[in-house]
């Protein structure tokens, strides 16, 4: 019962980001403005590209949450797709 409490509070606190917010992303730029819009990451991954941000918004009504990627390198929006 904890654990699903704790998953459900995870779900409640990462899913506060809408499409519209996805959508102001644009590449160039910097990652204190990509935070101010979307927050924190909900996960990091580091690869050959450089830094991989993942967040969850709210996509549509059919669809439900979507991940947004977002390419960081040198602390700038390189590239951003979603999943």
């Amino acid at each position: 019962m904890k654990n699903i409490l704790l998953i459900l509070a995870f779900l409640f606190l990462s899913c506060g980001n809408s499409i519209e917010d996805a959508r102001r992303i644009e590449v160039g730029m910097t990652t204190e403005k990509l935070i101010e819009i979307m927050g924190e990451p909900r996960d990091v991954e580091i690869n050959s590209y450089g830094e991989e941000w993942k967040f969850s918004y709210d996509g549509s009504e059919k669809i439900g949450l979507e991940t947004m990627i977002v390419v960081i390198v040198d602390d700038t929006v390189k590239n951003f797709y979603s999943l």
